[in-house]
C-alpha cells in the first residue's frame, strides 16, 4: 500500500511539472465593463451629491466624571453612525483618544468604509450615532474595560448639529 502511495505521489508531481511553462505569461482578460454614458464621470459614484468633507453630523463628546480616571492611555475612541439601532455602520470615524470634552463632526468621508460601498449620508432619513471607547482599539465586540454612549434622541436627521453624547455605560 505504502509503494501505492508513492507511486501516485510522484506520478501526480510529473504531471504537474509537464503542464508548467516557463516564462511570461498574459495577462488575465478584464472583466467586461458596464456601458456608461459618454458624459459619465468616474468620480460622481463615488463621491454622491455631496463634497466629501461636508459634515453630516456634529456635536460634542463628554464622559462621565466617575470614568474619567479609567480611561488608559492605549485606548481609541470611535464614532460611528448607522442607519438602525443595531446593525453594521454606514460611518465611523477612529480618533486616538483624545482630551474630553471632544468637538467632533462626522462628515461624508467617513462613509462607506468597505470598498464599493458608497453611501451619501445626506440622503438618508436618519442616522443612530453613538460612540465607543475601545481599550484596546481593535473593532469589535465590547470586551471589560470598554465603554459606550449614545445620542439621548436618537435617531437624528442628517445635517443635525449640537448631537451631543455622554459616554456613560461602560463594560
Amino acid at each position: 500500500m505504502l509503494k501505492q502511495i508513492i507511486c501516485l505521489v510522484g506520478l501526480l508531481a510529473l504531471g504537474c511539472h509537464q503542464n508548467y511553462e516557463e516564462g511570461a505569461h498574459p495577462d488575465p482578460i478584464p472583466p467586461p465593463q458596464a456601458q456608461l454614458p459618454a458624459n459619465h464621470s468616474p468620480t460622481e459614484a463615488s463621491q454622491g451629491n455631496k463634497p466629501a468633507g461636508e459634515v453630516v453630523v456634529s456635536g460634542t463628546l463628554s464622559i462621565e466624571g466617575s470614568l474619567l480616571a479609567r480611561l488608559p492611555k492605549t485606548a481609541t475612541l470611535y464614532i460611528i453612525g448607522r442607519p438602525a439601532p443595531v446593525g453594521p455602520p454606514l460611518a465611523i470615524k477612529r480618533i486616538p483618544l483624545p482630551t474630553f470634552p471632544y468637538s467632533y463632526a462626522l462628515t461624508q468621508a467617513d462613509a462607506g468604509m468597505m470598498p464599493g460601498q458608497e453611501v451619501d449620508m445626506n440622503g438618508l432619513d436618519a442616522l443612530y450615532i453613538s460612540v465607543k471607547i475601545d481599550q484596546d482599539g481593535m473593532v469589535g465586540p465590547a470586551q471589560p474595560g470598554d465603554m459606550e454612549g449614545a445620542y439621548a434622541s436618537n435617531p437624528v436627521a442628517p445635517g443635525s448639529l449640537n448631537v451631543d453624547i455622554v459616554i456613560d455605560k461602560v463594560y
